[in-house]
């Protein structure tokens, strides 16, 4: 019996690997410097300290000697989702209407930390080793949330080490190369709608578990927590066409990521006791194991950056960038969780494209003056039936900092960011015409006809970055 409630459990791993708000678009993070952030990353052929490993590493054959940077970014995020409609929750065919609040603040201050070093072994040669985040982003609505049946609490962390070998091939050209080992951990608590499953098990049950489920009492919540490390690699290539000229290109891979899990259950008591007292077996109540393991296969998108950086004069320089993620990478996901049920989900993204332009302007010798725009594509296109932990869309980001030169080896840097992101309307039902629905009934369990019904409403979502760095050289 548990085992069918457990059956379309297994689903919201997905949601805890699309976050409600990105800071990029998709679940990219998307800052990984304040001098980068200061001009809204438009400065990859800028090259101006060790975060050049990120961005574009044949960067490191322009620093000499050593060079350390330690970043602290902090994002001020606000999300805000407004019903519009009845919501309802998915019981033989039927959509039942359940109540509900918009989940309150679903989404805090994050704190992220990203630190780079680089060695110039001679003239030639240069190494480095970057830590970062290239991927991250939590939401958690309260348990009352209107859509609690796809997700209460997401959570997406990734940190990624990046040694990297620069060689100068010529006085005009440098080469960068790298490895990437990427650490995902992957989490999601949600809500399963007790009444829709006790009807899978048999329809008479349903009407007596409805009575019962005042406010959610007798429905379970499931947790599903995994991790895993998978591998790529990113290039660069570098010309300096003079001094004060630059272009390069870089791409960074696509990572396999298999993530090994365990879903849990909890609150299940109220629901067996319900069932036992309706006149199904103890045994066979209470002998349902609680956990199970999970396996879920993800493969981060890879990207290609094309940049430039021109020095006007004395005091004004202009860079630029354009990007392009594969994002289609994600089209579908298959969740492994025996014995709960095998799931198949169909969540097609499509590609992206992101350009940035920075100014930058030298106040005076110690002081330097940056800003920029970015405009950056969301892979969900205009696509109304988005997951509800995931109403990514457009967004454009505003930008201004600045560098200060403390002494001769040591400046900071800081960087502000609004990040406008475009309302997302979202129109979600799991019912087609195609997928005959039957909750509790695991071979019906493909991405349609599970429990979480209809949701319609309306997400707004900015917000504020501030990024702050320390550079060193020796």
């Amino acid at each position: 019996m548990i085992d069918r409630i457990k059956a379309a459990i297994a689903l919201p791993l997905v949601s805890a690997l699309l976050p409600c708000t990105g800071h990029a678009s998709g679940y990219n993070f998307g800052t990984q410097s304040a001098s980068a952030e200061s001009v809204a990353n438009a400065n990859g052929a800028e090259a101006i300290d060790a975060s050049t490993i990120y961005f574009n590493p044949a960067g490191l054959s322009l620093l000499h000697g050593n060079h350390f940077t330690q970043v602290l970014d902090v994002v001020l995020p606000q999300v805000s989702f407004h019903p519009q409609g009845v919501e309802t929750a998915n019981m033989g065919g039927h959509f039942v209407p359940i109540s509900g609040d918009n989940g309150g603040t679903p989404i805090s201050t994050t704190i992220v930390p990203h630190a780079y070093f680089s060695h110039e072994i001679n003239e030639r040669y240069s190494v480095g080793l970057g830590i970062f985040v290239p991927f991250a982003a939590k939401l958690a609505y309260d348990s009352n949330f209107v859509g609690r049946y796809y997700a209460n609490e997401t959570s997406l962390e990734t940190t990624t080490l990046n040694p990297t070998l620069a060689i100068r091939l010529s006085p005009h050209d440098s080469l960068g190369l790298g490895l990437d080992a990427q650490y995902m951990f992957g989490a999601l608590t949600r809500s399963v709608y007790g009444p829709a499953y006790a009807y899978g098990i048999s329809p008479s049950l349903a009407p007596a578990v409805s009575a019962a489920d005042a406010q959610g009492a007798l429905d379970p919540y499931a947790n599903i927590h995994g991790s895993s490390w998978g591998y790529g690699y990113n290039l660069g290539y570098l010309h300096s066409f003079s001094d004060d000229t630059r272009a390069g290109i870089s791409w960074r891979s696509s990572i396999h990521e298999n993530l090994q899990a365990r879903e849990t259950l909890g609150n299940t008591a109220p629901l067996q006791a319900n069932l036992v007292h309706q006149g199904l077996p103890a045994a066979l109540v209470y002998s349902a194991p609680s956990s199970a393991p999970a396996q879920v296969r993800l493969t981060t998108p890879e990207s290609l950056s094309v940049h430039g950086w021109h020095r006007l004069n004395e005091r004004w320089a202009i860079m630029g960038d354009t990007t392009w993620t594969r994002h289609d990478r994600l089209q579908n996901l298959n969740i492994l969780a025996l014995p709960i049920a095998n799931t198949y989900v169909n969540l097609p993204w499509k590609n992206t494209w992101k350009a940035s332009l920075g100014l930058s302007y030298q106040a005076c010798p110690a002081l330097q003056l940056r800003g920029g725009y970015m405009f950056d594509q969301s892979p969900t296109g205009d696509n109304s039936g988005v997951f509800p932990t995931m109403p990514d869309n457009n967004r454009q980001w505003f930008s201004l900092g600045a560098t200060y030169q403390i002494n001769s080896s040591n400046s900071v840097d800081l960087a502000l960011s609004y990040w406008k992101i475009d309302s997302r309307t979202l129109a979600r039902t799991y019912d087609s015409p195609s997928q005959p629905d039957t909750p509790g009934n695991p071979s019906s369990l493909s991405g349609y006809g599970s429990s979480q019904g209809q949701l319609y409403g309306r997400v707004d979502s900015s917000a504020l970055a501030i990024g702050l760095q320390w550079n060193a050289s020796f």
